[in-house]
């Protein structure tokens, strides 16, 4: 019998010491590989750009951009960033199958009604037979450093659609979530913390609760197993009855330990900063009609349409 309770609690504590070595090796990796990076947390539109909203046009209820996130590496990061139109409409010009290019320009314009803080560029391309342009906007940015010397940019354009009247949103970009979308995931642990991009953290959740809840079942295990022996050996039934005590208050300590594992994890999901995510808000749009007085001294009423 203590034998086999020697192999249970040599199990548990294996796997604790298999699970830390695990995510020591994780953090290791990556610190080998990044050396370096513009936020802490990898932002989610880097990965996927399928989550963020667009607004259709309100005369024509269509959308008029897309995103695309583009990724560049290169030596020299201000090389990147100041190339980055460049890199964009080679893509575009691949992406859109434009045909017979003469000639490509870019260059940045003051688009009236251009969103705050957002550099607006033109792009366009001359065919034998057509001219096609577009329109992006940089909404965001971020990049990596490699430990070979290497950059990464990431960069975060709303394009406009070939054909189609440009009519971009307004953006935000916060590290903040909604409480409550955090809290409801957080009720099964680390996944609050892994949707809001803090993967490692919730990596640590998930384990922490594991060895909790293992130690749980653990601990009353050896004590069940010390309490049978009491009956069956009477002879060292103060030995054994220490024993029992001594594995239940351990077993108290894992239930302390996984309550409060849990309850931090229910408030971090809930209040902690995560990766920085784009929200996106209509632009004002609104007729105006208001009085006015011609030239000829006539009065009329003028009608303007805010962009």
């Amino acid at each position: 019998m203590l034998e086999q309770m020697n192999k249970i609690t040599s199990c548990y504590f294996v796997s604790i010491v298999m699970i830390m070595a695990m995510l020591m090796n994780i953090q290791q990796l990556q610190a080998r590989v990044i050396v370096d990076k513009s936020d802490r947390i990898k932002p989610h539109w880097c990965e996927q750009t399928n989550d963020i909203g667009r607004y259709r046009h309100p005369i024509n209820n269509k959308y008029t951009y897309d995103y695309i996130c583009s990724i560049e590496p290169g030596v020299d990061i201000n090389f990147i960033r100041n190339n980055r139109i460049r890199f964009l409409s080679q893509s575009l010009e691949q992406t859109n199958k434009i045909d017979g290019v003469i000639d490509s320009e870019y260059f940045q314009t003051n688009r009236s009604g251009t969103i705050e803080d957002t550099e607006t560029y033109k792009i366009i391309f001359h065919t034998k037979t057509a001219i096609q342009e577009f329109e992006c906007v940089i909404i965001d940015e971020y990049w990596e450093k490699y430990s070979d010397g290497e950059y990464r940019l990431y960069t975060l354009f709303a394009v406009s659609i070939p054909g189609i009247e440009p009519h971009f949103d307004s953006y935000q970009k916060t590290p903040h979530y909604e409480p409550a979308k955090g809290l409801v995931r957080s009720l099964i642990p680390g996944w609050g913390q892994i949707y809001k991009g803090s993967k490692i953290k919730g990596g640590l959740i998930i384990a922490g609760e594991a060895i909790g809840v293992g130690g749980i079942i653990t601990c009353y295990s050896m004590k069940s197993s010390y309490e049978k022996l009491m009956q069956e050996d009477p002879k060292h039934l103060k030995e054994y009855s220490m024993s029992a005590d001594m594995w239940q208050n351990i077993g108290y300590g894992c239930i302390a330990f996984t309550a409060a594992v849990y309850i931090y994890n229910l408030i971090d999901a809930a209040l902690a900063p995560g990766a920085r995510q784009i929200r996106v808000y209509p632009r004002d749009h609104a007729f105006k009609v208001s009085p006015n007085v011609t030239m000829d001294g006539s009065v009329g009423f003028a009608m303007k349409y805010n962009f």
